[in-house]
């Protein structure tokens, strides 16, 4: 039986959720993350898990693939500027949350932002809470992938 390619979602759900350890397999980095370089545009490719668990150098990946080795690599958009409150830093996802109860796009990049003064745990709390919203995911579907490859370089990768 071949290996199968899997999608950025797929990927995405178990750095969340922890819930496929299937993926954890040498070919899932030769194959998937290949596989979703070459459709995916800019997309981070979430790889610390893999690299951890596989006990691979994260040297040895191709130099192509988007990863975030450091929090100042993750690029944050015109967008995500001009959604940010420029005079406040957020020290809680709570405390983001409150300020911007309906407002989808503000809350998201408002948590990218503050990404360095928020705890990994809510970070985890809250990526677990909106993957399965759909409010979030047609709003901001980009910035849900880009906080997951964020957490999964901070949980895995720091």
């Amino acid at each position: 039986m071949g290996f199968d390619s899997y999608d950025i979602m797929c990927i995405i759900e178990d750095i969340i959720f922890n819930n496929k350890p299937y993926l954890m397999n040498k070919k899932l980095l030769d194959k998937t993350f290949k596989n979703i370089r070459s459709i995916a545009g800019k997309t981070y490719l979430p790889v610390h898990k893999y690299v951890k668990g596989l006990n691979i150098s994260i040297d040895s990946l191709p130099k192509e693939w988007h990863i975030i080795n450091s929090i100042s690599d993750v690029t944050i958009t015109t967008n995500d500027k001009n959604y940010a409150d420029k005079h406040k830093k957020y020290y809680s996802i709570k405390e983001i949350e409150k300020s911007y109860p309906t407002h989808i796009p503000k809350q998201l990049s408002n948590v990218l932002v503050n990404i360095e003064y928020i705890s990994i745990e809510e970070l985890e709390d809250y990526l677990k809470k909106i993957y399965r919203d759909e409010n979030y995911m047609k709003k901001s579907k980009s910035t849900v992938k880009k906080l997951a490859a964020a957490y999964d370089y901070l949980k895995y990768g720091s």
